[in-house]
């Protein structure tokens, strides 16, 4: 039979085995100039974010692909602007003084259309008109007018055939080959509108005139050509013009909609250009947000990805946020001076300006810690710790220094907190009355450490985290080695005390026939794994946290110093000392014996090998070893990773959440459940990882768990 407790049955999976056990290896406020550093979001809106992004969608009303006519592309890109405004901003004065002033120019638009004839253009323009302001000033004169002209006609339109279909026809008949003494056209080429003219007679005289349908939609085709020159040289007054000129003769002709798509597109660049220097000329580089020089340059390279004027325009508010983040270093705000280093990057690929100015931050930095370590030693010399502590946090606050923190604090506290003693000091007091000694513990010095196994730790449990920085103020004494039978025997002799165990009856040994963890009777402290007699040099087992406890209650009376259980921040402190890999060894499985494991070579009396084992390793030992009988770590203990698991003062909790920092138990009145650290003899190797961690109850006796002493130095 197995002991019936949780942790007996994972402890004896462990040990378990068919000639077997175990399983295989493998984060101040910052002191500010007297003039105000720039932050991050010190802006009127509280729209803006860190991360200056143009948002995708939506940020503006995405404009109709299907402007309302009024006469003239210009007009009507401006009045798209103008609605999509309206639709995030209901009442913005501005936009609504825009479509007043569009309105009026297009109601003139209709007004010479009707003079021209072109009474179904002027019909459009003026429905559009009405569709955004039925009420309009001016309007109701315009329809009055056409509906004169349309009164006066008496010229039926002619139908086309061909592309020409549709094309705009001079109401005023005319004799074949004859043209106006002025051109109805304005284009830049007087010759061309006079051809224009002529052709348009021709086939008002003859729609089926072939030759003139070729030469007008030849001619139209170079006015299109000439509009989209003109867009590609800025000028947008003559591309207007030829566009609005190709619409009034072919409304239907091949290449105008893209055309004047391209024209929308020019003008709405032209236009964003002209905000982004505007906002450039105010001072408004980044923020605010949506009326920003920046968010207009993103605008245009979001259409126009090679414009070189916005590419230009971001290269200087680049070179600006550098700015900004050296006067944050200089005000001691470093995470800001940071924070403005990774938006200057994202904002242009122009790697040596950011490069250059982190240059200039980190050398800044570096300049005051040098000067902060100084009069950290300074106040140190002169045994003002108070002064030292309040500069070693300004060095901290500096970041990137914690390895120098680490050496100043244990050198302060080696000054502060240690008194008569010395980190690595073997320790070892005499009971008062002469009778003996307590076991020896090493001092350990104060520090700081991340408790707990990172996230991508192989084998790791998620009792293991979250991981968290434990700061240890003062040093304490952590038993040199593992509580003997032999220690444990001088306190039973001298107290009487009886082990759960001895009243219980029994505990649980390795039975070799068996292979397995069996309760037997009559087991107790004075046994070995096996439950045969151990000698004194063995670690004690068959304790449990309330015998641990009681033995350590003796001690601190006999010595007058106060002992006590290590807590789970001080093991895993000493543990790892001063490592961060998964064992305090290194990565992986150990190449010579270091502790007592799992190992493959291993073998019990009967010849019985561990089926989970360490591959290649072997300590001579199935069972637990005298104590001592491996290297010590790096702090000057000995077998915390193996031999036998041991007892922790603090409770058991599922997580490190709210665990505390200070490296003190964590306990909760009342508690049943105790902590276990470390491997032992039969440990697989993700028991013997240095972030391991077992949860027993106080009352589990069994021939894997003994303990060691904790000791106070003041």
């Amino acid at each position: 039979m197995l002991a019936a407790t949780p942790v007996a049955a994972a402890f004896a999976q462990d040990a378990q085995g068919s000639g077997s056990a175990g399983q295989s290896a493998q984060d101040e406020e910052s002191v500010e100039d007297e003039r105000r550093v720039r932050r991050l979001g010190d802006v009127e809106s509280d729209e803006y974010e860190i991360d200056l992004a143009v948002p995708r969608a939506p940020a503006e009303p995405t404009p109709s692909t299907d402007p309302l006519p009024l006469g003239d592309p210009e007009l009507e890109a401006r009045l798209q602007r103008a609605l999509g405004i309206l639709a995030i901003r209901q009442g913005d004065r501005q936009a609504l003084a825009e479509v007043d002033d569009i309105l009026a120019q297009a109601v003139g638009n209709a007004n010479r259309l009707i003079d021209r004839g072109d009474l179904e253009s002027a019909r459009e323009v003026l429905n559009s008109v009405r569709q955004v302001d039925p009420n309009f000033a001016g309007q109701g004169e315009a329809w009055s007018r056409m509906a004169e002209a349309e009164k006066a006609t008496t010229t039926r339109p002619r139908e086309f055939t061909g592309e020409t279909r549709g094309a705009y026809i001079p109401e005023s008949s005319q004799k074949l080959n004859t043209v106006t003494p002025e051109s109805q056209f304005d284009l830049p080429n007087p010759a061309q509108a006079e051809r224009l003219d002529q052709l348009l007679s021709m086939i008002a005289a003859r729609p089926d005139n072939a030759g003139a349908l070729s030469e007008l939609d030849d001619l139209l085709d170079d006015l299109l050509v000439q509009a989209r020159t003109a867009i590609a040289d800025g000028d947008f007054t003559t591309a207007a013009e030829l566009l609005s000129t190709v619409r009034a003769v072919n409304p239907r002709k091949r290449g105008l909609a893209e055309t004047r798509r391209q024209f929308a597109q020019a003008t709405e660049i032209d236009d964003w250009l002209a905000a982004a220097e505007e906002a450039e000329r105010q001072g408004a580089l980044i923020e605010p947000r949506l009326e920003s020089a920046y968010y207009w340059y993103r605008r245009v390279l979001s259409v126009d990805i090679d414009n070189p004027e916005a590419l230009r325009g971001l290269q200087d508010i680049q070179e600006v946020m550098v700015v900004y983040a050296l006067d944050a270093a200089r005000a001691m705000d470093f995470e800001l001076a940071n924070a403005w280093l990774e938006e200057a990057a994202t904002i242009i690929d122009n790697p040596a300006v950011v490069a250059e100015g982190r240059r200039e931050v980190e050398a800044y930095r570096a300049e005051l810690a040098a000067g902060y370590e100084e009069a950290v030693l300074a106040a140190i010399r002169a045994e003002d710790y108070n002064l030292a502590e309040f500069t070693l946090i300004d060095l901290i606050a500096l970041g990137g220094y914690e390895s120098r923190v680490t050496e100043l604090r244990a050198m302060m506290n080696q000054e502060q907190s240690y008194g008569a003693y010395t980190p690595g000091e073997v320790v070892q007091d005499p009971f008062e009355d002469g009778s003996g000694y307590a076991p020896a513990v090493v001092v350990i010095n104060s520090g700081s450490f991340l408790m707990g196994s990172p996230n991508n730790e192989r084998e790791r449990t998620d009792s293991e985290g979250p991981q968290h920085r434990v700061t240890f103020d003062r040093g304490f004494g952590l038993g040199q080695k593992e509580v003997t039978v032999g220690q444990f025997g001088s306190f039973v002799r001298a107290t009487g005390y009886v082990t759960e165990a001895e009243r219980g009856g029994q505990s649980s040994v390795w039975d070799d026939d068996m292979g397995q963890l069996a309760d037997r009777r009559n087991v107790n402290w004075r046994h070995d794994f096996m439950g045969i007699e151990a000698a004194d040099n063995l670690p004690v087992i068959h304790v449990t946290w309330n015998d641990a406890t009681a033995y350590l209650e003796w001690l601190s009376a006999q010595t007058g110093a106060r002992y006590r259980l290590p807590s789970e921040a001080e093991f895993e402190y000493a543990i790892r000392a001063g490592t961060r890999s998964p064992h305090w060894w290194g990565d992986g499985r150990p190449k010579e014996s270091v502790e007592n494991l799992a190992g493959q070579e291993d073998r019990s009396a009967s010849g019985r090998g561990f089926s989970n084992f360490i591959r290649g390793y072997g300590d001579g030992y199935f069972g637990p070893a005298p104590v001592g009988s491996f290297q010590a770590n790096p702090f000057g203990v000995h077998d915390l990773a193996g031999n036998v698991s041991e007892w922790i003062q603090d409770c058991w909790h599922t997580s490190y959440v709210r665990a505390p920092v200070n490296g003190q138990a964590w306990e909760n009145p009342g508690c049943n459940r105790r902590v276990v650290r470390g491997g032992y003899w039969a440990s697989s190797p993700r028991q013997v990882r240095s972030a391991a961690r077992m949860s027993a109850p106080v009352s589990l006796r069994t021939p894997q768990v003994g303990f060691r002493v904790a000791r106070d130095l003041w």
